[in-house]
């Protein structure tokens, strides 16, 4: 049993359109892994940690402990070596300034000698 020419045509035309199709969806989930989101201090879930974009911002009332030093560049959780913004594991990589602070900071480990 043939395939009509006609039918053919329609079949490689629909293959050709799922194939751009699904190659635009995976161009576009690349390009959103690459360029991250900024985490947003409204966020919920940056409000439920208390993350502020300058460690300044912190209540030293509420968190008595906080010293100056703790930020997200000094965090073990941030990814950003010496830029000015980096991505926080504990946001699912989202970008934070190196000023900012949440509740969740963890000091890095000294490096060995």
């Amino acid at each position: 049993m043939t395939v009509p020419p006609a039918r053919r045509r329609e079949e490689r035309r629909r293959f050709m359109i799922h194939v751009l199709a699904a190659s635009a969806a995976v161009a576009c989930g690349a390009n959103r892994a690459i360029a991250a989101d900024r985490l947003d201090p409204a966020d919920p879930y940056a409000r439920s940690l208390d993350f502020r974009l300058r460690t300044e911002e912190v209540d030293p009332a509420k968190y008595p402990k906080h010293t100056a030093e703790q930020r997200c560049q000094t965090c073990r959780l941030w990814d950003g070596g010496d830029k000015d913004s980096g991505s926080c594991s504990y946001f699912d990589g989202a970008i934070t300034p190196k000023t900012a602070w949440c509740r969740s900071y963890r000091a890095r480990k000294p490096a060995a000698l």
